[in-house]
């Protein structure tokens, strides 16, 4: 895809344009320093090509552990979302939103079943 493709698909109000790593690299058990500019540059590029916020993110191949969790929170990503689909509930207006990948719960009514799902992050660690 182009540049100008994707400024133009930008612009749609369906659609939303997220951060997948530079290099499209699994980042499970990947070293720190690597993992960190996978997910920071990518968000840093799109942010400049496109002149918009970039809140998203998705992990490659649905591979994240605990560190990819904390240097996606750490890069100021807002929500995230794997292959698994448990991993990312979302309503039509975001009103019932759980992110079990970035471990960030935004109802409060959803609160026992992210702390029930939550308990069992570490089983999706490898994918």
């Amino acid at each position: 895809m182009f540049s100008f493709q994707l400024e133009e698909i930008a612009k749609s109000p369906l659609i939303e344009i997220g951060a997948h790593t530079m290099d499209h690299m699994a980042l499970a058990g990947m070293a720190t320093d690597s993992a960190k500019f996978q997910i920071s540059q990518s968000r840093i590029a799109l942010q400049k090509e496109l002149h918009l916020p970039i809140n998203s993110f998705a992990y490659p191949y649905g591979s994240f552990d605990q560190q990819a969790i904390n240097l996606v929170r750490e890069a100021g990503f807002i929500d995230a979302a794997s292959t698994f689909p448990i991993l990312k509930i979302r309503s039509i207006r975001n009103t019932i939103y759980i992110d079990y990948a970035l471990g960030l719960e935004r109802d409060k009514h959803s609160l026992p079943f992210y702390l029930k799902i939550n308990s069992n992050l570490g089983n999706f660690s490898n994918a």
